[in-house]
């Protein structure tokens, strides 16, 4: 195995560890602010019944879960593996991004000033 991949399998790890003794379910609080607020509690009942309402059978709730899932890939690929690929094959620490370079929101690369400083600009409407 290479050090990307044994790199990937340990934040794999810490997270899905972290994500199952750090993180709570907050149901409670949430039906306890409805309830203050005079709204009805929810009807999903269970974190696995509001899960599978939003990845199952919601078609605008399951679209948005994949967007949110394609979002959070391009994030981990970009932040995470390609810093190690690069340092895997012999980039120097001055090589190796800590960072993805700056986009517009349009996604297009950031056009760069002449000192070098990335310099992003507003778009016409």
């Amino acid at each position: 195995m290479t050090a990307v991949w044994v790199g990937a399998a340990l934040i794999v790890t810490v997270g899905l560890v972290l994500s199952m003794f750090a993180v709570r379910d907050t149901g409670a609080q949430v039906a306890l602010e409805q309830q203050a607020h005079g709204a009805h509690a929810s009807t999903h009942g269970s974190l696995g019944a509001a899960f599978a309402q939003a990845s199952l059978r919601d078609p605008i709730l399951r679209a948005c879960s994949q967007a949110g899932l394609v979002n959070n890939l391009n994030d981990a690929l970009a932040w995470g593996l390609a810093p190690l690929y690069l340092a895997a094959h012999g980039a120097s620490v001055r090589e190796t991004p800590s960072s993805p370079r700056p986009t517009r929101s349009s996604g297009a690369p950031a056009k760069s000033s002449p000192a070098g400083s990335p310099t992003i600009r507003a778009e016409s409407r």
